[in-house]
């Protein structure tokens, strides 16, 4: 209940010409204490407006990560049943530094993109070429470029994929059994 404040009442009055029965909820004395809360409010939405964006930054993050090690994980088994099938200990990664472009990752399968490259590893294998691949290949690198490529130096095969996500098993095995300096089965 709201009535006039008496003159004669004790303390401070909390507000010029009421008094109610109830003490002040912190919202009023906050609201009091910073000369009509806009001081509180501006600083209030100051920080409001600074974290909006972080939550969903994170989420996004935390999202692409798990993208990432689901899509490798992948790759890997891929790599593994090469790997049996040759009777090879390569070793192969997603290069996603390369493979985050906008139009790559619009494409939600990346490992199986990279794994034709280990397709052609396998029909040279199945062909009897695979002592060749044990010697001459130890590490598959699938990146993404501007345009489709390969590149085998050292051991070190990079397949590069292009944006517009062409994979072409035959370019791949052509460049294989060139650079291998073996007959295509």
């Amino acid at each position: 209940m709201v009535r006039p404040r008496d003159k004669g009442a004790a303390g401070p009055a909390p507000h010029r010409h009421l008094v109610t029965d109830r003490p002040p909820c912190w919202r009023e004395t906050l609201w009091r204490k910073t000369r009509g809360g806009i001081a509180l409010l501006t600083i209030a939405l100051f920080f409001a407006a600074a974290g909006l964006g972080t939550p969903r930054a994170e989420a996004a993050s935390l999202q692409d990560k798990r993208h990432h090690a689901a899509q490798q994980a992948a790759f890997d088994r891929e790599t593994d049943f090469t790997n049996e099938l040759c009777g090879t200990a390569l070793t192969a990664k997603l290069d996603w530094e390369s493979l985050s472009q906008e139009p790559l990752t619009a494409t939600s399968n990346l490992y199986t993109q990279c794994g034709v490259a280990l397709s052609a590893l396998e029909k040279l294998c199945r062909c009897g070429r695979s002592s060749v691949v044990r010697e001459r290949i130890n590490h598959l690198t699938c990146e993404g470029g501007p345009q489709r490529g390969l590149t085998l130096q050292a051991g070190q095969l990079a397949y590069t994929i292009a944006p517009d996500g062409q994979t072409d098993y035959d370019f791949i095995l052509d460049f294989l059994t060139t650079m291998l300096d073996v007959d295509s089965c």
